[in-house]
């Protein structure tokens, strides 16, 4: 299997959060290589006003990955967790960039965050569920223990809320298909290359994509990654 993950990237230098991306990252490829499957590196990155730039260069050359730095410089200044349109016309923008820098013959793309705390293992089993009729799925992001990405995630046009149960239509222990989903997508390389964040609505408007193009959104409740 040939896998991609791509995450973007804005004085991620400055803000010390590259050094536990690539820890994350090369446990990932180490899991990989054992089975016999490749990953590369999708880096989207720009508007930095700090070394990011050449910092994504250094750790790739030093752990010696394969990775594509895309520059997706847009010229607007930072958010914080906001919805306001402008933002999220913005991050559609940069979001594509990874999607457009999919290979033909990758497998699989893992679209997350580049502030998010994972486990390779978890991602790895997540990948494994791909299979006929899942298309993507989306492990839950948890700020703490509460539920982190209510904006993104919805399901039967309802939003998910930041305490269990988060929605009451999910099926807290196997995969419940969902309307959209964010923060980390785990998909087969047929949706990224074909599906697109449309409507300038960043993963939610990726999400209506994917189902509009005929494939299928998962939530996968057993698996949890954490926002820092």
């Amino acid at each position: 299997m040939k896998v991609a993950i791509g995450s973007a990237f804005r004085n991620s230098a400055a803000r010390g959060q590259l050094h536990r991306y690539f820890q994350q990252v090369e446990h990932l490829h180490q899991l990989l290589q054992k089975r016999g499957d490749s990953l590369h590196v999708i880096a989207i990155e720009g508007d930095s006003v700090d070394n990011t730039h050449f910092e994504l260069r250094r750790y790739s050359e030093y752990l010696m990955l394969a990775m594509q730095v895309v520059n997706r410089t847009h010229g607007c200044r930072e958010w914080g967790s906001t919805e306001e349109p402008e933002r999220m016309q913005k991050l559609s923008y940069v979001g594509n960039g990874i999607l457009e820098h999919v290979h033909e013959d990758d497998d699989a793309l893992i679209y997350v965050e580049s502030d998010l705390v994972w486990q390779a293992p978890a991602i790895v089993r997540v990948l494994d569920k791909l299979k006929e009729g899942v298309d993507v799925i989306a492990p839950m992001t948890f700020a703490g223990e509460a539920f982190y990405d209510i904006w993104a995630f919805r399901k039967n046009g309802h939003r998910f809320g930041p305490f269990h149960p988060y929605h009451g239509d999910l099926n807290l222990n196997e995969l419940t298909t969902v309307d959209s989903a964010g923060s980390c997508l785990i998909m087969k390389g047929e949706v990224a290359r074909k599906c697109r964040i449309i409507d300038g609505e960043a993963l939610v408007g990726f999400s209506r994509d994917v189902w509009a193009k005929g494939f299928t959104l998962f939530c996968d409740p057993t698996e949890r990654i954490q926002h820092p």
